[in-house]
């Protein structure tokens, strides 16, 4: 599913290169910042089982292109060169569940 050049945007799943274990993340940055910063922020894409329970509220499922949650308590920040391999995009009914689980974490 990877394709060469495609450029970051909004709602894109990523895989992250890391040492041990790749990290999965979706970009929730907008696409205006992500034109004109090198840090980008995204929530990163976890099984399950690695949260904990009093956690669960904070998280939303994912089931397609990938699986697993998006933890919105592990929301963080990027340079534009760490994203590498483009895995698909988050459907509409999930970015906005993504969306409203970020204004609970920050209680806006």
């Amino acid at each position: 599913m990877s394709e060469p050049n495609i450029p970051l945007r909004q709602w894109q799943i990523r895989r992250i290169p890391a040492r041990k274990n790749d990290l999965i993340a979706i970009i929730v940055d907008a696409d205006w910042i992500i034109e004109r910063r090198h840090l980008i922020y995204c929530v990163l894409v976890r099984n399950p089982d690695e949260l904990p329970s009093d956690l669960t509220l904070l998280t939303v499922p994912i089931t397609e292109p990938i699986k697993g949650v998006a933890a919105v308590t592990d929301l963080r920040a990027y340079g534009k060169d760490y994203f590498a391999e483009w895995l698909g995009d988050v459907d509409d009914d999930v970015a906005e569940q993504i969306r409203a689980t970020i204004r609970a974490r920050f209680d806006l």
